[in-house]
């Protein structure tokens, strides 16, 4: 489930940044990469604190073993790679066989 979880968490994290007016600008990846690293921090509390294994003793250093186990991080990278592939396939065909009035403008600029 924790694997499940994460891939779920980068997709959408990837997916947000995808669909920004501006990918590559600070005010896109900077949220982003603070809301990974939250995600990181709760899996830490919850696998490696005490409070953490009296909330969910089932997670007890589970976030450990889905980075030592490589058919669990393979999983996460596929779900999130397979996920976002079809957006990028839907923006590029959008962009190149349907643009908004805006990409012809800027394609003009």
């Amino acid at each position: 489930s924790t694997t499940a979880f994460t891939a779920v968490n980068l997709i959408v994290c990837f997916k947000l940044m995808l669909y920004s007016q501006s990918m590559l600008a600070k005010s896109c990846w900077l949220p982003t990469a603070g809301a990974l690293l939250c995600y990181g921090i709760a899996l830490f509390m919850i696998g490696y604190t005490s409070i953490g294994k009296s909330f969910q003793p089932n997670l007890w250093h589970i976030p450990g073993e889905l980075v030592n186990n490589a058919d669990a991080l393979l999983a996460v990278i596929a779900a999130t790679a397979g996920a976002l592939s079809l957006d990028v396939v839907g923006l590029l065909v959008s962009y190149f066989v349907w643009p908004s009035q805006l990409e012809l403008a800027r394609r003009k600029w």
